[in-house]
């Protein structure tokens, strides 16, 4: 009988290892989360300093040039934003993925990523600056537009280099970098505003700063990663085009939802408009480094474990929890807190921002807890369907501020925003979740 007893132990045991459920969960919190973790300070550290200094810049915008002032600043960069995101081709999120499972492919990658992003650059620049002297805006607007294409093509070069250092996981160079660059900027406009200077002039300033984080990246990435191979692979940037494609469509409608409703706005309301939009918006987007950071740490290790069903739906229901919580204390802090922070930041002249914070703080609710959801769907190589659940919402988002901006005008925006995230994290919730039901425990 004991013999016996001591067999049915065996089995259970033998049973337990091969379906994987003994000690998965001590592997996973202790090894994954400790890699999880490091990645996740830096990068808490490293943003928080970071939006600290450009809130800052924005309360110097605001209070120095007024909500006509905070406009334009808020339009060229939506404006540029929209046709740089073609120029990006939705790289960044696809080589995260395809190095961290391979990094051996570093050099390789890194020699045609530039070829590719040169072109794209010089495409998109002189698409973006013919288009918007056909436009009726204003000569100092058209001027703003030229300098922002120029800040964003840098940029784009430098999300090749941010890729390459998180999908290694050395989090700390892009934050050490992202500091530096981003306190340059900051300080820098804050001197040109204090001694008079308009708007355009403290586009330079970002000129300037992005083009030493493009020298300070190449350093780190030639030194401690890979040099590139000066050899033009076709075959390479053939799959690399293709794959990013889900990844580029995606990032266009989620662009086209957080900010066509500023150029909209723009076009039928004017700068002053926007202004007040902004400041309300800027206070959510702000606030969004606190379930950013952590799915971006989370991301290379759901791509090296995409085969391994235990440890995504253990990452996802983690990761789900933690951005839940997160988001219903940033709605409740915004409806209590809202009007206060308003007046702190901006002052009386931005009191109707009070009402686009909270109705912009319900949208990103929805698109907070989206988050996971978007990067399981990219682990899992189902890019697709953020690509369909992204285009939906865009396409809403369009029709409905086409419908309630020239009626309801910066309220209209607020509605199109939340219905067009509430669609898109309905439906994706409801794919992951079957997806996960048929997963192996």
């Amino acid at each position: 009988m004991k013999k016996l007893r001591l067999r049915q132990v065996e089995l259970t045991t033998l049973y337990a290892i091969k379906k994987n459920i003994i000690n998965k969960p001590t592997f996973f919190s202790l090894t994954m989360f400790k890699k999880i973790f490091k990645n996740v300070s830096y990068l808490f550290a490293s943003q928080i300093i970071s939006k600290l200094l450009f809130l800052l810049q924005i309360v110097f915008i605001a209070r120095y040039l007024g909500a006509e002032g905070l406009g334009k600043y808020a339009f060229v960069f939506a404006f540029g934003g929209i046709f740089f995101i073609f120029a990006n081709l939705g790289l960044t999120n696809l080589t995260i993925r395809e190095l961290a499972k391979d990094k051996s492919k570093t050099a390789i990658y890194f020699s045609n990523l530039l070829f590719i992003k040169t072109i794209s650059c010089l495409v998109i620049f002189s698409l973006m600056i013919l288009i918007s002297q056909f436009t009726t805006l204003s000569k100092e607007l058209k001027t703003g537009i030229i300098l922002i294409a120029i800040i964003l093509a840098l940029d784009s070069f430098i999300s090749i280099f941010r890729s390459i250092f998180r999908a290694f996981e050395k989090m700390q160079y892009e934050a050490i970098i992202e500091l530096i660059h981003n306190f340059i900027i900051v300080s820098t406009v804050i001197l040109l505003l204090v001694f008079g200077y308009g708007f355009l002039h403290i586009l330079n300033a970002f000129i300037m700063a992005k083009i030493i984080a493009v020298v300070m990246m190449t350093y780190f990435t030639l030194k401690y990663f890979a040099k590139p191979i000066f050899k033009l692979d076709i075959i390479l940037i053939k799959n690399l085009l293709l794959k990013s494609l889900p990844f580029l469509i995606t990032g266009v409608a989620a662009l086209i939802i957080y900010r066509i409703d500023i150029i909209m706005l723009e076009f039928l309301k004017g700068s002053a408009i926007v202004g007040l939009y902004e400041a309300g918006y800027l206070i959510i987007s702000n606030l969004q480094i606190f379930p950013v950071f952590l799915i971006i740490a989370f991301y290379p290790s759901l791509s090296n474990h995409f085969k391994d069903g235990y440890k995504l739906k253990f990452l996802y229901k983690k990761a789900t929890f933690c951005l839940l919580i997160l988001s219903l204390f940033i709605l409740i802090g915004v409806f209590i807190f809202g009007k206060s922070v308003i007046l702190l930041l901006f002052g009386k002249e931005f009191l109707k921002s009070v009402l686009i914070l909270k109705l912009i703080s319900i949208g990103g609710f929805f698109l907070f807890l989206n988050l996971i959801n978007v990067y399981y769907l990219n682990a899992i190589n189902k890019a697709y369907i953020n690509v369909l659940f992204f285009t939906i919402g865009a396409i809403l988002n369009v029709i409905l501020n086409l419908m309630l901006i020239p009626q309801l005008s910066y309220v209209g925006a607020g509605i199109a925003t939340i219905v067009s995230y509430f669609v898109i994290f309905v439906g994706e919730f409801v794919y992951v979740k079957k997806h996960l039901s048929n997963t192996d425990e």
